[in-house]
């Protein structure tokens, strides 16, 4: 029997699928010794990062970046950072191009400049840090900011802007979310981020209406996300914890759910 087109054709997808390049784990060495993303001999495949890849940038060098566009997952610690120079960017501006970038502790994204966040997901640890001039959130975006034991690092950006991509400019397209599992520093505001500008006119009320703001792990304390109106900050507001009594009593209804559903 002779295979029909359909087949034939079934057979050619998987066989493709099968053979097409795998997202792999690329760790920067600065074996190329210019400090540049594009040279492939920076890397320990000694070739640049593909689409997909897990990318880890740890051993505290700087790295001149280049406009992502390619889904990247970009891990920066120990130290180390990623910039922008206005050589290796027509006009400056560095694009994220649906990227994950999480800074780790001591790290820092950016060194001035336009960033063009558009439909990138930045996990902020704390005890990371960031220089970008023009902070410009677009299309879908998420920020995570991660709490440590007494509260964050403020991070110091540079103008606020939201911009036109796929989608309208709007507040709605953005997520921001706080992890607290770590915290244990009481209530008050803690800054996550602080602008030095603020391009698009935000308000406290039109952050409200981001596409999610999210306290995570919050323990007994009672908190929320705002903005700061004549600051132009991203603030944590931590109003309160349950009394040591209300603890108790919580206690206490949780083992006698427990001892009755054990009868």
């Amino acid at each position: 029997m002779q295979p029909n087109n359909l087949t034939t054709l079934g057979v050619f997808l998987l066989l493709a699928m099968a053979t097409g390049a795998q997202a792999v784990t690329v760790i920067w060495d600065g074996g190329g010794g210019d400090g540049l993303w594009d040279t492939g001999t920076n890397w320990d495949t000694n070739s640049v990062p593909g689409t997909g890849d897990d990318i880890f940038i740890s051993n505290g060098d700087s790295v001149a970046g280049t406009e992502f566009n390619s889904a990247y997952t970009l891990t920066l610690s120990g130290g180390s950072s990623l910039t922008d120079p206005v050589t290796n960017f027509a006009g400056g501006v560095w694009r994220a191009g649906g990227a994950t970038v999480t800074v780790g502790d001591g790290s820092t994204l950016g060194s001035g400049g336009f960033w063009d966040l558009d439909d990138g997901t930045f996990n902020f640890k704390n005890g990371a840090a960031v220089n970008i001039g023009n902070w410009e959130q677009k299309d879908t975006n998420n920020f995570n900011f991660e709490l440590g034991s007494s509260g964050f690092t403020t991070l110091t950006a540079g103008t606020f802007r939201i911009g036109n991509g796929g989608l309208a400019a709007s507040i709605a397209n953005a997520t921001y979310s706080v992890d607290m599992a770590a915290y244990s520093g009481g209530i008050g505001t803690i800054v996550l981020a602080d602008f030095s500008g603020d391009a698009f006119g935000m308000d406290n009320a039109t952050f409200q209406g981001a596409g999610g703001l999210n306290v995570l792990n919050p323990g007994g304390y009672t908190a929320s996300l705002q903005w700061n109106d004549t600051t132009e900050a991203i603030e944590l507001n931590i109003t309160g914890v349950p009394e040591p009594s209300a603890l108790l009593l919580l206690g206490l209804a949780g083992l006698g759910l427990t001892i009755r559903r054990h009868r």
